[in-house]
């Protein structure tokens, strides 16, 4: 288990400090109902009870008794979200998804990653991994499929855009470096594409701004559709980035332990003119920005009704029965949570195994700047739009630039060719479509650089690449409806 594990705030609830204690005592609890139904499941089913998974199972039956989004985590599973939120990586494919009636459908897929590499893209679907047919299956089970460790191989069937025949490839698991803020220019106005929030998207999303401020932009279409949340941080920083002295957010829980919260930016400087782009993947983190521009009348917002998910959770970790014995005794405490918050000051870890594993809970909820609940209603738009298509910006990944050297006069690359092509199409190169980087490509990348306000010196860096792949992501922006409304709204004469 490793030790930043720990350093998340933890506290278990009664219903699972039922199952922490020894099982016969816990069924007690019950006033004997739980443990006389124990016994008659021993004594006459054909199979034998495994007390762990008892104790799992309790957990789960508890669980279903709360709401849709609280669940048990395996401690493997547990170990991989946190590494994705706290450290902005994860190993496996690097795709996000939502569940369809044939498998898995690809909302989005991360830069560099081995489904970018191997031309996955967004309206894909998923149907098999492994030989395993994923049809009916939960998101959560597709995710432990798909998952494994670096460098291990995978094979999967897709349906390219979910039509045809089935179509395999053959993956590596490899380490994803989550990358959730991406811009480009689109006209006057700055196209910022934002797939989720992690603990480094505030970072990501101050970085783009302080380009975009040097260049003299104030128009921000923000694209948060398929944004399915992520840490109330990377929302709360982004947010204190375009708000001003005004209300982000506020938080009501049901534990008497925390207190409600008011999250309010600061005084801002920076006085945008603000779009942005929701869809019904719209969640969580991604619905308080949404709501916080809306409320403090900040901006439009245009597409269709976001999902509609306004709960604070958090993941807890649990004891093993054995391992909440052994600690109980040397700690002197019979209180789980206060066991687990005592143990790094004694400097003592428990092993991975002494975890049963964690759950994900409800804790409470969050209320918009005018404390309004939009839990299982959603945020209208002000403009809505109803759009089927592809989010443009996430498509055309077969002919992105993979980003992975530097260019300079006299090499040789596939990814200079397609440097070139996309130059061409930009109107910067007007020479032979080959993969030698030769003086016009030098040329023409200088002034690519110098129009997008980064220091031209004719090298094709990442900087530069990545430039490339955002303005060919938006060659086909008359095709994204929400988009184009987005941009016309914004750019109106009386704003």
């Amino acid at each position: 288990m490793k030790k930043k594990s720990l350093k998340i705030l933890l506290f278990i609830l009664p219903l699972v400090l039922v199952v922490m204690i020894p099982l016969v005592a816990a069924n007690e609890g019950f006033g004997g109902v739980l443990n006389a139904y124990i016994r008659l499941i021993d004594d006459r089913s054909e199979t034998v009870i495994d007390i762990i998974d008892l104790d799992k199972n309790i957990i789960k039956g508890a669980l279903s008794g709360t709401d849709k989004y609280s669940y048990f985590q395996e401690i493997t599973t547990y170990n991989s979200q946190a590494d994705e939120y706290l450290d902005s990586n994860f190993v496996g494919i690097g795709v996000t998804m939502t569940e369809d009636e044939k498998g898995a459908f690809i909302n989005s897929v991360f830069v560099n990653s081995p489904a970018y590499r191997a031309g996955l893209k967004s309206g894909d679907v998923i149907i098999a991994v492994n030989g395993t047919d994923l049809k009916g299956k939960s998101l959560k089970q597709i995710a432990a499929i798909i998952k494994g460790p670096s460098k291990s191989s995978l094979e999967i069937e897709i349906l390219v855009n979910g039509l045809g025949e089935p179509k395999k490839i053959a993956l590596t698991r490899d380490l994803v470096i989550i990358k959730t803020v991406t811009y480009t220019m689109f006209g006057d106005t700055a196209y910022i594409r934002m797939t989720g929030f992690t603990n480094k998207t505030g970072e990501e999303f101050s970085k783009i701004l302080e380009k975009i401020n040097s260049a003299g932009v104030n128009k921000l279409i923000i694209d948060l559709r398929d944004n399915g949340g992520g840490t109330v941080r990377g929302c709360i920083e982004v947010a204190r980035k375009i708000l001003s002295d005004e209300t982000i957010v506020k938080m009501d829980f049901r534990y008497n332990g925390y207190l409600d919260i008011r999250y309010v930016a600061s005084e801002n400087p920076n006085d945008y003119e603000i779009a942005i782009i929701v869809n019904g993947n719209t969640a969580s983190a991604a619905e308080i920005l949404s709501a916080a521009i809306k409320d403090n009348d900040r901006g439009i917002l245009v597409g269709e009704n976001t999902f509609g998910k306004s709960l604070v959770q958090s993941s807890y970790l649990i004891l093993t029965d054995e391992a909440y014995e052994k600690y109980s005794a040397i700690t002197g405490e019979t209180n789980m949570h206060v066991i687990i918050k005592t143990l790094p000051r004694m400097g003592i870890e428990p092993d991975e195994d002494e975890w049963l594993g964690a759950v994900k809970l409800t804790i409470g909820e969050y209320m918009t700047p005018n404390g309004e609940s939009i839990n299982n209603i959603g945020i209208e738009p002000d403009f809505i739009i109803n759009y089927n298509g592809l989010i443009v910006f996430d498509y055309k990944v077969d002919e992105e630039i993979f980003v992975f050297d530097k260019f300079n006069i006299g090499m040789v690359s596939e990814q200079v060719k397609k440097a070139k092509s996309i130059l061409a199409d930009l109107g910067f190169y007007k020479g032979e479509i080959n993969a030698l980087y030769d003086q016009e490509a030098f040329d023409a990348v200088m002034q690519f650089q110098a129009a997008e306000g980064l220091y031209p010196y004719g090298v094709m860096d990442f900087t530069t690449q990545s430039a490339l792949n955002n303005r060919l992501r938006l060659s086909n922006a008359e095709m994204d409806k929400q988009l184009m409304k987005a941009y016309q709204e914004l750019t109106k004469e009386d704003n």
